[in-house]
């Protein structure tokens, strides 16, 4: 019996950590007496990613400010509508590259 991931391959279309990557995707706006759907566009450093089967997912998270604002998106999700990864500048290594970089969430700012 075959495995099911195998003939999806989704993993081809995950980041990898340290990617830059920008998200499009459909947030659900609901009114009294409306619905609709509008793009939303998320830009941001991917931190980890975890590959389970069909329920791939990774995690962006982006600076504002001093604010840190992290999404996490389902790879196989219907409300994502496109993912596009930016190439990496090889030469500027401000990050080691390691499986999860969790360690960007204490980064200090200074006053």
């Amino acid at each position: 019996m075959k495995n099911k991931t195998n003939d999806l391959n989704l993993t081809r279309f995950l980041p990898k950590v340290g990617d830059i990557v920008i998200v499009k995707y459909f947030l659900n706006i609901k009114g009294k007496f409306f619905s609709y759907f509008k793009i939303q566009v998320f830009l941001g450093r991917c931190i980890s990613v975890k590959k389970k089967g069909l329920c791939c997912s990774f995690c962006l998270q982006n600076f504002i400010g001093k604010n840190s604002i992290e999404f996490s998106f389902v790879l196989n999700s219907p409300l994502i509508k496109s993912i596009h990864i930016l190439p990496r500048l090889r030469k500027y290594k401000q990050f080691k590259y390691r499986s999860k970089l969790y360690y960007l969430r204490r980064k200090k700012f200074s006053k």
